[in-house]
């Protein structure tokens, strides 16, 4: 059966979204939904079943796969007009992030012969700009990366690759970069399951008086503009970059509204300006861990570094003038929406 349209990643956070709008967008019997054939991690299981259950609930076609071996690459269907690519391996702390890289290697090769007509949709991560030094601008679409991390790493190589494979087979491109995406339903773990965690115990780190600026998305908006550029490729052999964000806050901001969210009272703990000066200079030596730590020791230090300076805002309007009256909500008007 021929596909318009194929989709890596559609159990996974964003993914489900995506999904839940698609009719929108596409004919549900032209999508063909590649998911992972492996046991996923105990982690990540709830979020794996809901997405499983939804795609059998909108019967949706899936394939099992494993974008890393290769598994259940054979036989794709040729000729498909739309790939989206939203697989990935988002867990920092994990060592092994070789289904963001060689993933989509074996993904492009297993479409076999592309036509020109095809549009890739990758999605992507602003996560590879983390080693720069100068903060004092916004990342935009043509900020040098300087990844710090196996995960920015190979997001990274993913975009080279695709480049490189856009101009030389003559497909259609579109890099999207995520920053700091918020939800119900995301990732154990991730910044924003944790915060929950934190602030109903009134940790010491929600109320500490972080300064950087970190750009963040709700999961809604972000689905809604990926499916809306899957629509409008760019021409053939070329390839077009957005960085999707919605508003910049620090992390200490973002603690201040969970805390009147839930009626608990905020009480700042304020270090000193000089303080602050002094650990953002300090950042540049965190790379210089990676190699003798842990990934799971490593993380968390890594982490650290993107709420004490401004390391990951961003300051771009090429989507929404790309996506005009795409309007993104902002969390002051939408913190019941971090969580539940």
């Amino acid at each position: 059966m021929p596909y318009e349209v194929i989709i890596t990643g559609a159990t996974g956070f964003v993914g489900q979204r995506v999904i839940q709008r698609i009719e929108k967008y596409y004919d549900k019997r032209d999508i063909l939904c590649l998911t992972w054939s492996r046991d996923f991690a105990n982690r990540n299981r709830h979020v794996e079943n809901a997405g499983r259950r939804l795609l059998t609930k909108l019967k949706i076609k899936t394939k099992d796969v494993d974008l890393v071996t290769r598994q259940g690459l054979e036989n794709l269907p040729l000729g498909v007009d739309t790939v989206i690519n939203i697989a990935a391996n988002t867990n920092t702390s994990d060592p092994d992030h070789r289904c963001n890289d060689e993933g989509v290697v074996n993904l492009l090769d297993a479409l076999g012969n592309i036509k020109p007509k095809m549009h890739f949709v990758q999605i992507s991560t602003v996560a590879f700009m983390t080693g720069r030094l100068n903060c004092d601008v916004g990342i935009d679409e043509n900020t040098q990366p300087i990844p710090t991390n196996e995960y920015g790493r190979t997001k990274l190589r993913a975009e080279d690759y695709l480049i490189k494979m856009c101009k030389k087979k003559g497909f259609k491109l579109t890099i999207i970069r995520l920053n700091t995406v918020y939800g119900s339903g995301s990732r154990p773990d991730s910044m924003f399951d944790l915060l929950d965690k934190w602030v109903k115990k009134d940790s010491l780190i929600t109320r500490i008086n972080w300064p950087g600026m970190t750009s963040i998305i709700h999961v809604d908006d972000a689905a809604e503009a990926i499916l809306r550029l899957s629509r409008m490729p760019p021409v053939e052999s070329k390839y077009d970059i957005f960085t999707l964000y919605a508003e910049s806050l620090s992390f200490s901001q973002i603690n201040r509204e969970v805390y009147k969210y839930l009626g608990k009272s905020y009480r700042p703990l304020n270090f000193p300006a000089w303080f602050w000066k002094c650990l953002a200079f300090g950042r540049r030596f965190i790379p210089y861990l990676e190699s003798i730590l842990p990934a799971s020791w490593y993380n968390p230090i890594w982490r650290v570094g993107l709420i004490e300076d401004d390391v990951v805002y961003c300051e771009t309007d090429k989507a929404f003038k790309r996506l005009p009256g795409w309007k993104p909500r902002k969390l002051a008007a939408n913190t019941s929406q971090l969580f539940f």
